[in-house]
């Protein structure tokens, strides 16, 4: 079974500025829709497995910033 974790909207606003990129670009960058960027930085948001795989690689410095 795929554990969805609770990601906040700090963690998130945090990772896409220490990025240096706009809520475009980190959509982009992530494989999601520039409006579920916004929804994340508004409110904690349950985030898919394959999804949240693509954050924590970010976070941790370990993924690119091509586009999936």
């Amino acid at each position: 079974m795929t554990t969805i974790r609770l990601w906040t909207p700090a963690r998130i606003k945090a990772l896409r500025k220490r990025l240096n990129l706009t809520q475009d670009a980190f959509a982009i960058v992530v494989g999601v829709r520039s409006r579920q960027v916004i929804r994340w930085e508004r409110m904690p948001t349950r985030i898919q497995h394959n999804t949240e795989v693509r954050l924590l690689e970010l976070e941790a410095g370990l993924g690119s910033l091509k586009a999936q």
